[in-house]
């Protein structure tokens, strides 16, 4: 799933994009809006393959889905 992102950062960039080397967290924010189901589907897939590679230190993950809260106030 990375080899296109590997190919075009350097290690020490890739490493520190996806939080190998350190005690860190990692937050992911995904549109949860209903016209978003293909985004979504993908995104999970790479929150997973994300969370999925190893790591040196451990690493606290965050999820947060957002979407348009308008269509929940109608007053």
């Amino acid at each position: 799933m990375f080899k296109k992102l590997r190919a075009i950062m350097d290690e020490t960039d890739f490493d520190s994009l996806l939080g190998i080397n350190g005690d860190v967290s990692l937050i992911f924010v995904i549109d949860t809006t209903g016209s978003m189901g293909d985004e979504i589907a993908a995104a999970k897939e790479i929150a997973k393959a994300i969370a999925a590679h190893p790591r040196d230190s451990p690493v606290e993950f965050i999820l947060s889905p957002f979407n348009d809260p308008s269509k929940f106030n109608d007053s």
